[in-house]
């Protein structure tokens, strides 16, 4: 014969059996279907500020989303770099030329010299030239 704390026991148990089956968290977030494991955006509405969602993706589409120092481009249908925040490291941004160039020695390549006054690695050694103008 049962005792009420045995039939207790037997209902808590039987109970949180039934809960273990129950999925408590989604796959995926909102605005997003899951496809053999993997979560894809099924709208633009899921993605953030800027993207819009093409073939399950998140793809940048305008420059909230581009990281500091760039701006998209339609044209190139890409974040581009449009200052000296982006340049890389020993590089100066030319806004005349709305590029990156090199603006000291470090990031000359070999046989060039960077001179201060044209502000641009010129070549100084024969590793520079074409064969046969050395």
């Amino acid at each position: 014969m049962m005792t009420m704390r045995t039939w207790a026991a037997l209902a808590v148990l039987m109970m949180s059996a039934a809960c273990s089956r129950t999925q408590l968290v989604a796959p995926c977030p909102t605005g997003y279907t899951s496809e053999d494991g993997t979560c894809r955006c099924a709208t633009d509405e899921a993605c953030p500020t800027a993207m819009s969602c093409e073939d399950g993706v998140c793809v940048c589409r305008g420059d909230a989303c581009c990281p500091a120092g760039y701006l998209y481009s339609t044209d190139a249908e890409a974040c581009v770099c449009k200052s000296s925040t982006c340049c890389p490291k020993d590089h100066v941004w030319l806004p005349e030329e709305n590029r990156c160039t090199c603006g000291g020695q470090d990031c000359c390549p070999d046989g060039y010299t960077f001179n201060t006054q044209s502000k641009q690695c010129e070549c100084t050694d024969t590793l520079c030239c074409p064969k046969g103008f050395e």
